[in-house]
């Protein structure tokens, strides 16, 4: 039974006929019940909240330790009581996607890393995006337009130098941040799409 067939399953179950009583919960269980394609028909899906949290983090640090992230952050990330149910009844190659996802965004920290010791031995580089007030979603941008390129240093330049043009050209003070950043991200859109 594929998913179209699951949501009209669920459609007949939500509109009661008239004069018949209420829907029988065993019928909906059974329909919610069914294997997504792929899995396996034989792994029962546990109804308790408690087996779903204990399965759904069983997966969720399985996935950390194959990918190399830090398993408190990642189930701090996850503590959703309504996620717990995907994460048990999906395959385990699912949970890695959404664990790899949640790492390469930023949600999940690596495991190596520890957010509660600085290093201050390590001062970055200055870079030529210094001083830009960017935000974390400009970051998130610019990594990836620019990454693995070996142009990077030319086009955060050029980032930066559209940024600065568009934000003097504009008279208004308070606007100045989004022209700047507006021009900023066309001019690394069109660099990046040649």
């Amino acid at each position: 039974m594929g998913f179209a067939d699951r949501l009209q399953a669920l459609k007949k179950l939500e509109t009661p006929k008239v004069g018949t009583a209420k829907t029988d919960k065993r019928v909906v269980l059974s329909v919610l019940s069914v294997p997504r394609q792929g899995e396996s028909e034989k792994k029962p899906i546990p109804r308790d909240a408690a087996d779903h949290r204990e399965a759904a983090q069983t997966k969720i640090i399985a996935a950390c330790r194959e990918l190399g992230a830090d398993v408190d952050s990642a189930l701090a990330w996850y503590s959703d009581p309504d996620d717990w149910p995907d994460f048990v009844a999906r395959p385990m190659a699912w949970v890695r996607l959404v664990v790899a996802d949640a790492l390469e965004q930023g949600f999940v920290i690596p495991g190596d890393a520890c957010p509660l010791v600085l290093d201050t031995d390590r001062k970055p580089k200055p870079g030529p995006l210094d001083g830009l007030p960017l935000l974390h979603e400009d970051h998130r941008f610019i990594a990836a337009r620019t990454q693995g390129r070996s142009d990077r240093d030319r086009l955060l330049r050029g980032y930066r130098r559209a940024w600065l043009e568009a934000a003097d050209a504009e008279p208004v003070e308070h606007k100045r941040g989004n022209v700047g950043r507006r021009a900023a991200n066309l001019w690394l859109m069109e660099a990046t799409d040649r």
